[in-house]
């Protein structure tokens, strides 16, 4: 009985118990058994892998005078400048497989064994779409004929990616032929955006304005765009009706996208992003029932985030270019990259506040430094980005997010949370929103009060509350910085009946109905 109380989580498969919530999601990745989709093909023949070790090995005995991983550094797009970027995080390689290459050559001359091996005859690593990396992703369209939606929510190891047939058009503009349909003009288009850069992003800053252009953007990205940022034009009553077939549009395209086995368009951080959006107007905007559907696009964003590496920072040579405004596009890559993956995070808090849903991305995950200055993020060309870089060199230099949450919340250490911006502060009492949540659960599971978590919290909130008053009202990001702040205080003091009751609620409407 002493065991269950200090080890209040169970695994429902082999009934081990855990202390922690996130020991216990770390422990059922082990029960988790690999999807038959999931494949890895060798970079130089067609065999394929259900694991990375095993062609690694399969590369070391097979083609010992290969290299045994030539993806790790991504070419980026020559009209850019940049010459190498690669990730740190595993499963991020992109290949086209070797029966895809038979319809690229239109030379008859050329074929895929010809590409393979070389003038040398040795072989050499299968060759990659020309728009693998950098901001030539987000020229992918995702097209197919009309399909059902389900499919996209159940699935737990699928592909995204665009179908057999428009892989040949992936490169023309990609929302031609929606700009000229007579729902979505490119009026209203223009208007949608513009709604959504000065009411949605300031709240949810991963995309980047100055360099925005929607012709150039994939359509379920768009769709989740409009369908957030026409909820706040209340003047046309025809928007809200318009917002909801963007949101169809969008769910419509991700599920027709799953069909294909070809992983190209998952890897654009894009298809993560939409389905940020379209998660947010089901369940704030929708609600109801279309809540459970925006839930499940949150399960389906986190898992895009794992298997993506959007845990792991992008490892940028800046030293492989001289060009100016190709550095700043690289900057530009990384940050949204940073900022994507700390949107999904958010949203993760905010549903476990809310609904008491079960957090699915533990803080330990997230190896990133903070979000760069609001100013550096903002700039309008290379040259103002250089020159706020070189004016801010001597400031505090970049520290990572858990290594501030240990400052955070050690007594030994004097942490100058003064020196955060509202984004960076917002993104660390987010962690304290959900520490006081798991701080109310485990007491009510335990009957015990850890009164060390319970001071810490308290201690590092009140580091906050200088910070809290700095701030202008005017920002809408020190608005929401603030707002949960207050969240997080009260949530420490008066700890909600519905979650230490174990109540998992559907929806915003049935959590307001119960507070």
């Amino acid at each position: 009985m002493e065991k269950r109380a200090l080890q209040p989580f169970q695994c429902v498969t082999c009934k081990s118990r855990f202390t922690r919530h996130e020991n216990l999601k770390r422990h059922l990745l082990l029960h988790r058994t690999s999807a038959g989709n999931t494949k890895h093909p060798c970079f130089y023949c067609d065999r394929l892998f259900s694991r990375r070790d095993l062609r690694k090995r399969h590369i070391k005995k097979q083609h010992p005078q290969c290299e045994v991983d030539p993806e790790c550094n991504v070419e980026a797009d020559d009209s850019l400048g940049i010459t190498e970027i690669s990730t740190e995080a595993s499963g991020s390689h992109v290949l086209m497989e070797r029966h895809e290459l038979a319809g690229t050559f239109d030379h008859p001359g050329i074929s895929p064994d010809d590409m393979e091996n070389g003038p040398t005859g040795v072989a050499q690593p299968y060759p990659r779409t020309p728009s693998l990396s950098g901001d030539d992703l987000a020229n992918l369209e995702i097209r197919s004929d009309s399909g059902p939606m389900p499919s996209m929510l159940q699935s737990n190891n699928v592909y995204l990616s665009p179908a057999d047939e428009a892989r040949r058009q992936m490169q023309h503009e990609p929302t031609e032929a929606m700009r000229t349909h007579a729902l979505f003009p490119r009026e209203l288009i223009q208007k949608g955006c513009d709604l959504y850069f000065r009411h949605v992003s300031p709240s949810l800053p991963f995309i980047h304005h100055p360099t925005f252009d929607f012709t150039h953007l994939p359509e379920a990205l768009l769709m989740g765009m409009l369908s957030v940022g026409l909820q706040f034009d209340t003047e046309d009553e025809m928007y809200p009706g318009i917002a909801a077939q963007a949101f169809e549009r969008g769910i419509e395209l991700l599920s027709q996208s799953e069909t294909s086995e070809e992983p190209l368009f998952a890897r654009n951080i894009h298809t993560i992003q939409a389905y940020l959006l379209l998660e947010l107007y089901a369940a704030m905007y929708s609600a109801g029932q279309d809540t459970t559907t925006g839930l499940q696009m949150h399960h389906k964003s986190v898992e895009l985030v794992r298997r993506y590496g959007l845990t792991e920072p992008l490892t940028v040579h800046s030293s492989a270019t001289e060009d100016l405004d190709a550095l700043w596009k690289q900057f530009i890559r990384c940050e949204s990259h940073k900022r994507t993956l700390y949107a999904v995070n958010q949203l993760d808090v905010y549903w476990y506040d809310t609904l008491s849903q079960p957090r699915l991305l533990s803080h330990l995950e997230i190896k990133h430094d903070l979000p760069c200055s609001e100013q550096i993020w903002k700039c309008t060309s290379s040259t103002q980005w250089a020159h706020q870089a070189l004016t801010r060199q001597n400031s505090r230099s970049p520290t990572k997010y858990v290594t501030t949450i240990q400052d955070c919340l050690s007594s030994n250490t004097s942490f100058d949370v003064s020196t955060l911006e509202p984004y960076g502060a917002l993104i660390i009492i987010l962690f304290l929103l959900s520490s006081a949540r798991e701080l109310s659960g485990w007491t009510t599971m335990t009957g015990r009060l850890c009164f060390e978590r319970f001071d810490a919290l308290n201690a590092s909130l009140l580091a906050f509350e200088p910070l809290v008053e700095k701030f202008s009202d005017e920002d809408p990001m020190a608005v929401l910085m603030k707002s949960t702040w207050h969240m997080v205080m009260i949530e420490l003091l008066h700890w909600s009946h519905t979650h230490t009751n174990g109540v998992v609620e559907a929806s915003l409407d049935a959590a307001f109905a119960a507070a």
